[in-house]
C-alpha cells in the first residue's frame, strides 16, 4: 500500500509539472473546467497506471493521485485562482 501511495505522489507530481509548463489559456481551461478535468485526469491516471502494472499498487496510486488532482482543484479555486481565470492575470500580492 505503500508503495501504491508513493507512485500516486509521483504521478501527481508530474502531472503538476506538466500543468506549469501548459499554456495560459489551457491552464484557465483547466481550472475553469474542475468536474471534467477531475474526470479525465482519473481515467488517464488508472489507465497508465494499470497498463504498467496491474496489480493493487497500481490502483492504489491511481486513487491516490486522483485524490490529489480533485484537492488541488479545489484549493486553486480560492481567491488568487478566480482571478486568473476570469482576467488571464493573477492579482497583485
Amino acid at each position: 500500500m505503500v508503495e501504491g501511495a508513493i507512485l500516486g505522489l509521483m504521478t501527481f507530481g508530474s502531472m503538476l509539472l506538466t500543468f506549469w509548463k501548459l499554456p495560459g489559456r489551457l491552464q484557465r481551461w483547466i481550472l475553469r473546467h474542475k468536474l471534467l478535468t477531475d474526470a479525465g485526469a482519473g481515467v488517464l491516471v488508472f489507465l497508465v497506471l494499470g497498463a504498467i502494472s496491474k496489480s493493487i499498487v497500481a490502483i492504489v496510486g491511481a486513487i491516490t493521485a486522483s485524490l490529489l488532482v480533485g484537492v488541488t482543484l479545489e484549493v486553486a479555486g480560492g481567491k488568487n485562482a478566480k482571478q486568473l481565470v476570469r482576467t488571464g492575470q493573477p492579482t497583485s500580492s
